[in-house]
């Protein structure tokens, strides 16, 4: 979901927060996985927070721009174009990884999909969803539990921490989004509905991986002496948390400034070209047939249908829902003759035999009866 947020709307403060949501997961995988396979120093990781903020505000900026300049069509057939590839690249890229062993190349796909990181950033607002960045992240998360250690258990508990977070501040925007705009400070309740969520399963990852360690991938050649040291890893994710926080922080503010006067539209909508498609005449309904009883069973049949004319030229009225034996229960006639004209018909309307010759006498002759009993004609 990308796009406007309306002013004095309540989902400003939302969608800032989910876009700081996306570069702290964008970071967390990058960094995790440049720690596992590149041993990457401060440098580089404040490369890394660097640039994905640099692209997660750029794309802020300038992603609404592209993305109004591609039309419907345009922009669907380049989604399903770069999801296919980029579907290919993942499968290609984890086979090899998982298949060959091979340290440094699981090095090399990291700094791919690091630099294909901040790439989908840049582009989100063409996807109209963060499925991108989020889908890359995971792949990162990935690459980095494939080493095994302190690093792949950090990996897996903060990428699905960090996860949970993004998809409760998506979903409360996208909800509140379908509502007229208003000021609701929904965010400090959202956040706390995600760690009371999130807490137990944190918790429990966290408990497991202290007492198993995750071990890396069999076929993963490591060197007995290239894992780094605890003592090295979390001063490493003590500099990520200080980057983190920089980063965030710029991109919670740009956001709100970017989007506090962005158009009114809202985000759940899309333009799509009108198509005028040729005319086409629809045909008239058929008309409606009653059906045509013949025989000894139509002669039965329209007794009983003289019957109800002539009761409601007295002023009695049926409902629909009513069955025949309904009917002669509160039709004021003479119960011996309704009911014989009622059993008849039954039998003649819904029985699958042909009445006899006597049937047809007594169902006229309990007719002409009970059209006698219902009374004078009332003059309308």
């Amino acid at each position: 979901m990308n796009g406007a947020a309306r002013p004095g709307d309540a989902t400003l403060p939302l969608l800032a927060a989910r876009s700081v949501a996306v570069y702290a997961l964008s970071l967390h995988a990058a960094a995790s996985a440049l720690l596992a396979w590149s041993r990457a120093d401060a440098g580089m990781l404040a490369l890394a927070a660097a640039g994905l903020a640099i692209a997660q505000v750029a794309g802020e900026s300038f992603g609404g721009a592209v993305d109004s300049g591609l039309e419907g069509t345009s922009r669907l057939r380049l989604r399903i174009t770069f999801a296919t590839a980029y579907g290919g690249l993942v499968v290609l890229a984890l086979t090899a990884a998982v298949g060959s062993g091979e340290p440094r190349l699981i090095g090399q796909e990291t700094m791919v999909f690091t630099v294909l990181q901040a790439a989908f950033l840049l582009l989100a607002d063409l996807g109209r969803s963060q499925l991108g960045p989020v889908a890359n992240a995971l792949v990162l998360v990935v690459l980095a539990s494939l080493g095994g250690g302190v690093v792949a258990a950090a990996a897996v508990v903060g990428g699905l921490a960090l996860l949970g977070f993004f998809l409760a501040l998506d979903h409360a925007a996208r909800v509140l989004q379908a509502y007229p705009a208003g000021p609701a400070a929904l965010l400090a309740a959202t956040l706390r509905r995600a760690a009371t969520s999130l807490a137990p399963i944190v918790i429990g990852l966290t408990v497991l991986f202290f007492v198993s360690p995750p071990a890396p991938l069999a076929q993963v050649r490591l060197p007995a002496s290239s894992g780094p040291r605890d003592e090295d890893v979390s001063a490493a994710y003590r500099r990520l948390v200080v980057f983190g926080l920089a980063g965030s922080g710029l991109i919670f503010a740009a956001v709100r400034l970017l989007r506090r006067d962005r158009g009114a539209r809202s985000t759940l909508e899309e333009a799509l070209p009108l198509e005028r498609g040729t005319e086409e005449a629809l045909p008239e309904p058929p008309p409606l047939v009653r059906p045509d009883y013949q025989g000894r069973r139509g002669r039965i049949v329209r007794a009983y249908v003289s019957v109800l004319a002539r009761a409601r030229e007295t002023g009695f009225r049926s409902r629909p829902s009513q069955t025949p034996r309904d009917i002669a229960m509160q039709l004021p006639a003479p119960p011996g003759p309704l009911g014989t004209l009622t059993e008849l018909f039954v039998g003649a309307r819904y029985g699958p035999d042909e009445p006899s010759e006597e049937q047809v006498v007594a169902a006229e002759r309990a007719g002409h009866a009970v059209a006698a009993g219902l009374g004078r004609t009332k003059r309308v």
